[in-house]
């Protein structure tokens, strides 16, 4: 369920001539010496203590779009709509079938007023400036809140700043192992990919877990931070974007949380099926010829890149490995209503000039060259960190070319062959395009 917002909210319906919010009766039935017209004679409507009726949220208001629907008896309409944050939208009454025309508001996430309380004749027309991007709300009171049901319709168009881009609920970024919001304050993990979308108009989150947990430890740290955005007001879903690890830590959220919080999951080179490097690194897998000296260097190479000891992430990496993940998709289900999609990475050693002809030009970072050639021998293509096909996971649109540094935008943005600004850009697009 949602947190309750009694300012915006109410799930209310008509049954057997009464009408219920969460269980309580909203409406007194009318005794034999009321005075009440005729089509109220079955009940009288009940008002809150503010004298409004209870609010119920009907159809989306897209931009550019119209709504015609019904208003029920005792009900107050209430309809979602979304922009980019200092976009002046157009907001049109095209008809309302009752004799008394309504009043309308236009209120942010946490019941703020964007549009103050106005009465709206038909064909009426204001104009609304939001000052965030994301969900906003539409807000019809009846003037007779005993008047019957009737028809009516919203239209809603833009009228300035209509070249920023927005997505319905916002993109929370999901770091993955060995990763923060900003290492040291400087150096971001997404590497410019905030200010990115917010250059073009979009609303995204970019905070920290435990950069060497768990996910059961990481996702309850998330979930965290999705209570904390919610009362912030920035969104009520969210679309979550995860990479490597985090895309693990967005499927568990996405599992405990459903599709009330959680519009979609995109996860990016993340090892849905394990890593052998996992395997390796905990002595689970005996790799034939590979000697004691070099899995000591893949282990220390990953170790190198969570910037921690190998006692810090035995914990991390059992998470990591086949077995784990095989017992994990298992047990976290996809959630019916949310949206899963998946993206790999690859890379191309120094030496493999036709993978690096196909590929772009992608070489794999020094930093990876043990755990690539590693993955390479056990399970084929990767990005240096995770296979091809470990990363695979509901609508798989493909590979790109880069390792797994490259992916975020590291180091500092020096990518050669893969343009991350670019692709995370894009999957905000994507997500708009799709009403997310």
């Amino acid at each position: 369920m949602l947190p309750a917002l009694p300012s915006i909210w109410g799930l209310a319906a008509c049954t057997s001539g009464v009408v219920v919010l969460d269980g309580q009766a909203l409406v007194d039935p009318v005794d034999s010496e009321t005075t009440a017209p005729a089509e109220h004679a079955a009940f009288r409507c009940v008002t809150t203590a503010a004298g409004t009726l209870p609010r119920v949220e009907g159809a989306f208001l897209a931009q550019e779009g119209l709504v015609e629907a019904v208003r029920d008896r005792c009900i107050a309409p209430v309809h979602a709509l979304a922009g980019a944050g200092g976009q002046t939208l157009v907001l049109t009454l095209v008809h309302w079938d009752h004799p008394q025309p309504p009043t309308v508001e236009v209120v942010d996430l946490l019941g703020r007023p964007v549009l103050e309380q106005r009465v709206m004749e038909p064909l009426d027309s204001v104009r609304v400036t939001l000052g965030a991007t994301g969900e906003h709300f539409v807000r019809l009171e009846p003037a007779d809140p005993q008047a019957p049901a009737h028809a009516y319709g919203l239209d809603l168009g833009c009228f300035e700043g209509c070249d920023l881009e927005y997505t319905r609920y916002p993109v929370l970024l999901m770091h993955g192992a060995g990763g923060t919001d900003a290492y040291l304050d400087v150096l971001t993990y997404f590497y410019d990919i905030p200010e990115t979308l917010a250059e073009r108009g979009y609303a995204s989150a970019n905070p920290a877990v435990d950069g060497v947990a768990g996910i059961a430890g990481r996702s309850d740290q998330w979930m965290d931070h999705i209570d904390a955005l919610v009362a912030e007001g920035l969104g009520r879903r969210f679309n979550l974007i995860g990479h490597s690890q985090g895309g693990l830590d967005a499927r568990l959220v996405a599992s405990a949380l459903g599709s009330d919080r959680v519009v979609s999951v995109t996860t990016v080179s993340t090892p849905h099926h394990g890593t052998p490097v996992a395997d390796v690194a905990l002595g689970l897998y005996e790799v034939a010829g590979v000697d004691t000296a070099t899995v000591d260097a893949v282990l220390t190479e990953l170790m190198g890149w969570l910037g921690l000891g190998d006692a810090a992430a035995e914990d991390q990496l059992a998470d990591l490995t086949t077995e784990a993940l095989a017992a994990f998709n298992q047990d976290v289900p996809d959630v019916a209503g949310v949206i899963y999609t998946s993206w790999a990475g690859h890379s191309c050693s120094l030496l493999d000039w036709d993978c690096q002809a196909s590929w772009g030009g992608e070489i794999v970072t020094p930093f990876l060259g043990t755990s690539f050639w590693l993955n390479a021998l056990l399970a084929g293509d990767n990005d240096g960190m995770v296979p091809v096909e470990s990363a695979v996971w509901g609508d798989f649109r493909g590979e790109f070319p880069a390792d797994h540094f490259d992916e975020v935008g590291q180091i500092a943005g020096i990518v050669e062959a893969f343009d991350h600004r670019a692709f995370y850009l894009d999957e905000a697009r994507r997500l708009a395009a799709e009403g997310l």
